[in-house]
C-alpha cells in the first residue's frame, strides 16, 4: 500500500488528482465562509476561474478543468482520471499531460462558444485521454467491453 501511495503521488495522474482535490477543499471552505452553505454559489464559481459562456475570461478556458461542482463530480472524475490516466501512463507517459491539457482546453473553448451556463470539471480533459489512450493501443478495441465504452465516449464527447 505504501509503495502504491509513492508511486501515486510521483505519476501524472496522481499529482493532477491531488491538485484537483486541493482546490476543491478551498473552493469548498471558501464559499462556506462566505455563504455557510457547501453548494457552491455563482460568485464562487466566477471568483475561482469556472466558465460561463460567452462571458468568462480567455484564462477560464485552463482554469475549469481543475475544479469542480460537487463531491460527487470531484470522486467520479478521479476515479476516471485514475483509471484511463494510470493506463495512458502505463502505455504513453510523454502523451499524458499533452494530451490532458489540449482536451481540456478544446472542450473549454466549446463549452465557451456553445454552452448555456457555468461549466467546470475534468471530464472534457479526460475524454481526450480515453481518446488518446485508443488511438495509441487499438488492440484494445478487440473486446465488446472497449468497443461500447469507446462508443459510449464518442457520444459523451460530441454531446458535451
Amino acid at each position: 500500500m505504501k509503495k502504491y501511495f509513492s508511486n501515486f503521488f510521483k505519476s501524472w495522474t496522481g499529482k493532477i488528482i491531488t491538485l484537483n482535490t486541493i482546490i476543491f477543499a478551498i473552493m469548498s471552505l471558501y464559499n462556506y465562509m462566505q455563504v455557510k452553505q457547501w453548494e457552491f454559489t455563482e460568485q464562487t464559481l466566477s471568483q475561482f476561474g469556472a466558465i460561463h459562456p460567452h462571458e468568462s475570461s480567455w484564462y477560464t478556458v485552463v482554469t475549469m478543468m481543475f475544479l469542480h461542482g460537487g463531491l460527487a463530480h470531484i470522486v467520479c472524475n478521479s476515479i476516471s482520471l485514475n483509471s484511463i490516466g494510470s493506463a495512458l501512463e502505463k502505455h504513453a507517459k510523454n502523451w499524458f499531460l499533452p494530451t490532458y491539457i489540449v482536451s481540456g482546453i478544446i472542450s473549454g473553448v466549446t463549452v465557451y462558444f456553445y454552452g448555456s451556463d457555468w461549466t467546470v470539471g475534468a471530464s472534457g480533459a479526460i475524454c481526450g485521454m480515453w481518446a488518446m489512450l485508443i488511438v495509441y493501443n487499438m488492440k484494445y478495441l478487440r473486446s465488446k467491453f472497449m468497443i461500447v465504452a469507446t462508443m459510449i465516449d464518442l457520444s459523451l464527447l460530441i454531446y458535451i
